[in-house]
């Protein structure tokens, strides 16, 4: 029987603007801008296997709500769910996807820049998460998906071995399977440069190589894609 894999980008809260979360990252839009979910889209080429079946749900467009949100769950019936949330919008992120694992008996993995600091500790805090993500373009969203998530690199689990540290041995140079583009309503995001065109994204690089003290993208190491990977993607 195959795995099931939900992809998951959680609503905003009511009332309030859509969120960017990509990158360990979250920003409000500017203008009326909504970028898609970049890291899912990468996930859902590291999770390419035969025996994985995969769904996507950004719950960021077509004004999608927390209950939409646990009614597609409940259809798709997944065995493990891949939480993007933020610390902007953890409060929130947490209610839906609580409830989804309590409806579907979902196993979770979270990332986001509120889990990646201090894993261990968020891991201890929130008992409902089974494991957190620190590399989501290495082969660790693979491994949790196989069940094999002891001492992975860039994942945290309770099985971790005292004294391992996930921090170290993050894939590099980066190389996964084509996205699964298809899974995501590219019709439905906002970009300056889709105004007459389709677009869709596709990673080459990982953060930045420049140590400015300002960004964000300081604290995570600078990787390069396989360019035959990349180029695999663009011709399909």
């Amino acid at each position: 029987m195959k795995k099931r894999v939900l992809l998951f980008n959680p609503p905003p809260a009511v009332s309030e603007q859509p969120i960017i979360r990509n990158l360990f990252c979250s920003s409000v839009p500017k203008g009326k801008y909504l970028y898609p979910p970049y890291d899912l889209i990468s996930i859902s080429g590291v999770l390419s296997d035969p025996d994985i079946e995969i769904s996507a749900y950004d719950a960021m467009i077509r004004d999608r709500t927390a209950q939409d949100s646990l009614e597609y769950a409940l259809k798709f019936k997944p065995g493990i769910l891949i939480l993007q949330t933020t610390n902007l919008t953890f409060h929130t992120d947490q209610v839906v996807t609580r409830l989804i694992k309590e409806k579907t008996g979902c196993r979770v993995l979270g990332f986001g820049n509120n889990l990646y600091y201090s894993p261990e500790k968020a891991l201890k805090e929130n008992p409902w998460l089974d494991g957190i993500l620190l590399d989501h373009m290495g082969p660790a969203p693979l491994c949790f998906v196989r069940g094999s998530a002891k001492d992975v690199p860039g994942l945290v689990t309770t099985d971790n071995s005292p004294g391992f540290d996930p921090f170290k041995n993050f894939a590099n140079p980066i190389e996964y399977s084509v996205p699964r583009h298809d899974l995501f309503e590219y019709d439905h995001y906002r970009l300056p440069q889709s105004k007459h065109a389709k677009v869709a994204h596709v990673t080459t690089s990982y953060s930045c190589p420049f140590p400015c003290e300002y960004c964000p993208a300081s604290n995570f190491e600078y990787r390069l894609r396989r360019p035959a990977s990349v180029l695999d993607e663009l011709e399909k």
